[in-house]
């Protein structure tokens, strides 16, 4: 079903103003720094919270006003919140015992939970006594054992180490493939969310500041905020342009790039090239920025590229290379169709 949210609610601390719709099966990611209203979001929605103003309508009905329990929303929480007393079986078929159905199909349908998250015969284990990645498949499982219409997660991973966060965030992509439920997943973790979203929404200080598939946030970020929240870049007076144009082929330049006013040029690490030398020839069919006098600050090795700090003209450059810079001074030469423009 087809999730549509405006939501309204004021804060010691902040205000939260927003409006959003997740499209019937899509996986949508929320992120942005602490404090800026990700979890607020999401327990209005569950219900947990009230706004002073503003609807969530679902599948077209405003459940807004509907209690929790009616609103065919699950949630699964930082911590997971198990019940320590019950066994893993027992916490799946919690939510299934409220929807009065019989034993024999509780047995079932918790054994093809348990398949679903990949913890067959973990029924009668201790919630106590599972690993982290364990509790947080067994809540999922939970979670989706009331046949929710919007299945919302709340940093699910953040507990875990980086490896098992790797794996369980494809667990997570595999059902959702799976169950094709509508999701909303909040992390602090844009890397995460490029990896599984559908799109992602980008939020800081209680609004949206952009919404978008994982490549259009990464490729062009619409401000500052979002440029540097989401990835290194470089970020340059949009002057640069016109002064560090290379056309050789004297093809036509598109309007974007023509005279933009009032904003700023961005472009990521990996799309620059390196050229250390003059007379090194580097096959170049479109028309590119060519930024000399480069100076080198820093190197590091981040095992699949070098990172590389560099100055010029006063303003900071990141570049990737495949292998150090030999040379302190050099040119960085960057496609024009990997430039993008945000106002400032």
């Amino acid at each position: 079903m087809i999730l549509q949210c405006s939501l309204q609610a004021i804060y010691p601390d902040f205000t939260l103003d927003l409006s959003f719709t997740v499209q019937e099966g899509d996986l949508v990611c929320i992120i942005g720094p602490s404090g800026c209203g990700k979890s607020t979001t999401l327990s209005i929605i569950a219900g947990l919270i009230h706004a002073e103003t503003g609807s969530i309508i679902l599948g077209g009905e405003d459940i807004s006003q509907k209690e929790v329990h009616k609103r065919k929303v699950a949630m699964v929480f930082q911590d997971y919140s198990l019940f320590p007393h019950m066994n893993v079986e027992q916490n799946i078929a919690y939510p299934l015992k409220n929807l009065k159905m019989n034993k024999r199909r509780r047995v079932q349908v918790v054994k093809e939970l348990l398949d679903l998250v990949n913890l067959q015969g973990y029924e009668k284990r201790k919630s106590t006594l599972l690993s982290g990645g364990e509790r947080q498949r067994v809540a999922l499982a939970r979670a989706l054992a009331s046949e929710p219409k919007v299945l919302l997660l709340d940093e699910p991973l953040s507990a875990l180490d980086a490896k098992l966060r790797t794996r369980l965030r494809e667990e997570i992509r595999r059902i959702h493939e799976e169950t094709g439920i509508t999701t909303i997943y909040v992390t602090h973790d844009q890397d995460e969310a490029f990896a599984i979203a559908d799109q992602v929404i980008v939020m800081d200080r209680g609004r949206i500041i952009q919404q978008g598939s994982p490549l259009e946030i990464y490729r062009t970020p619409k401000t500052k905020f979002v440029a540097t929240f989401t990835g290194e870049g470089t970020i340059l007076p949009a002057d640069a342009f016109a002064r560090t144009l290379r056309n050789p082929y004297h093809l036509d330049i598109p309007a974007k790039h023509r005279n933009p006013k009032n904003t700023s040029l961005f472009f990521r690490p990996h799309t620059s090239h390196i050229v250390e030398d003059e007379g090194e020839v580097r096959l170049q069919y479109l028309p590119f920025l060519a930024f000399d006098e480069v100076r080198l600050v820093r190197s590091e090795f981040q095992g699949t590229h070098w990172r590389n700090s560099c100055v010029w003209e006063e303003h900071e450059l990141f570049c990737h290379s495949d292998r150090k810079p030999q040379k302190e001074i050099f040119s960085l030469h960057v496609d024009i169709t990997d430039l993008s423009y945000f106002e400032e």
